[in-house]
């Protein structure tokens, strides 16, 4: 039987187990930006709850950055 790889996920620290090539791992059914994609993916964010909360974060972030403040 193939042994795949325990990881943690970079929010909760959750384990999981990788496994390679099978991109079912991430998003869960959350509607993700690119942004809130990205983030989760270079923070190792697996989780359904963990990626509702980096959404919410980035969703929020992104108000307190509207395009007048950067002019």
């Amino acid at each position: 039987m193939c042994q795949h790889e325990t990881k943690y996920c970079g929010r909760c620290t959750k384990p999981f187990e990788c496994k390679a090539g099978i991109s079912s791992n991430v998003n869960h059914g959350v509607n993700l930006t690119r942004r809130t994609r990205y983030i989760a993916a270079i923070s190792g964010i697996v989780y359904q709850d963990c990626l509702l909360a980096i959404k919410k974060e980035v969703y929020h972030e992104s108000l307190l950055i509207s395009p007048a403040a950067t002019k």
